[in-house]
């Protein structure tokens, strides 16, 4: 008997899709885009009136919420995409005849 021994990879993760996380990208820029345009607004109310309206609260924390959502998603995205790779070992008995 022989015994052939080949190596493959195995991966736990599909292909990265890159248009996705472009995507997850691009929202997660306008929603911090947005939050740092809110908070300097707030700050700029603190300001002239030493307290801020609490709309604007209201709506950082919103985009605030937003903000973080976007990163989990980020987070899970590379994360689907870095998994390691495990090594197997394919192994073939041939019978010699």
């Amino acid at each position: 008997m022989t015994r052939e021994t080949t190596e493959t990879y195995e991966t736990k993760a599909g292909p990265v899709n890159e248009a996705e996380i472009t995507a997850a990208m691009d929202d997660f820029m306008q929603a911090f885009t947005e939050f740092r345009a809110t908070n300097d607004e707030r700050l700029h109310e603190i300001e002239r009136k030493m307290s801020a309206d609490i709309l604007t609260e209201e709506k950082l924390t919103r985009l605030n919420d937003a903000v973080e959502q976007n990163q989990k998603r980020m987070d899970q995205l590379s994360e689907s995409g870095a998994r390691p790779a495990r090594l197997w070992r394919a192994t073939k008995l041939s019978r010699l005849t």
